[in-house]
């Protein structure tokens, strides 16, 4: 994201709770992947845990493949920081990949727009986050339309999901 930086300066001037995420792709070395997106996150404390947003199985990759390497980086992420990182991805998407149970320990952000509740796919029984919108302002942050999200929890539950 070239707004990266920007963004989190300007999120954390408003008062934001802010995180990084890294979109995954399937086909590419995952442990690569990890280590590049914890050189470039600058993860700081007070900050949201990490995120592996999963949108897509790239073409040549195995359901079997793209869950063994997400699993490499979620493996990766989490023993450089010390933290469950978090899966981002659409009901639809991730219910497909047929994610095993022990996919459960690591919080939901769905992203299911125009729902009354987001649907939450198998093997999640409940969501942590939901994107509920994809055109929203946001303090802060600069660009127009920024996506509007919503916590499921307390304050004190939020603030467990924090570096």
């Amino acid at each position: 994201d070239k707004t990266y930086k920007i963004n989190k300066v300007g999120a954390k001037a408003a008062g934001l709770l802010f995180g990084a995420y890294h979109f995954f792709h399937p086909s590419r070395d995952a442990r690569a992947q990890a280590d590049l997106f914890l050189r470039l996150a600058d993860l700081q404390p007070g900050e949201l845990h990490p995120v592996l947003d999963w949108e897509s199985n790239d073409s040549g990759v195995s359901r079997a493949q793209a869950v063994s390497r997400a699993q490499i980086w979620l493996d990766t992420v989490e023993r450089a920081c010390g933290k469950t990182p978090i899966i981002y991805g659409s009901p639809y998407f991730l219910k497909d990949l047929k994610l095993p149970a022990s996919f459960a320990r690591y919080p939901l952000w769905i992203a299911h727009y125009g729902a009354k509740k987001p649907m939450v796919p198998a093997p999640w029984k409940v969501w942590s986050f939901w994107q509920h919108s994809e055109s929203g302002d946001v303090p802060g942050i600069p660009a127009p339309d920024e996506d509007l999200d919503l916590f499921n929890g307390s304050l004190e539950q939020l603030k467990k999901l924090t570096l």
